[in-house]
């Protein structure tokens, strides 16, 4: 998923990324027994910390942001 990217020190899907990731949920509804891993970073320009959370980083927060949104569409948690 190429094109899911997020603005410097942001957890806010673009309407690109968002593109991106109904493609993947198109595909998920076509085999609902699959899972997939999710995994986001942060470049080296960027704040690691989440809003000064050092428990969660930028990365974390940002999977999460896609998590939150696929499940939002009806994709299962599981």
């Amino acid at each position: 998923l190429d094109r899911v990217r997020f603005a410097k020190n942001s957890v806010r899907l673009n309407a690109e990324a968002k593109a991106e990731l109904n493609d993947l949920i198109h595909i998920m509804e076509q085999v609902p027994d699959q899972s997939i891993i999710i995994l986001a970073g942060f470049r080296p320009d960027e704040n690691p910390d989440f809003k000064g959370n050092k428990e969660l980083s930028l990365g974390d927060a940002r999977a999460r942001e896609i998590f939150r949104y696929l499940k939002s569409k009806g994709i299962s948690a599981k």
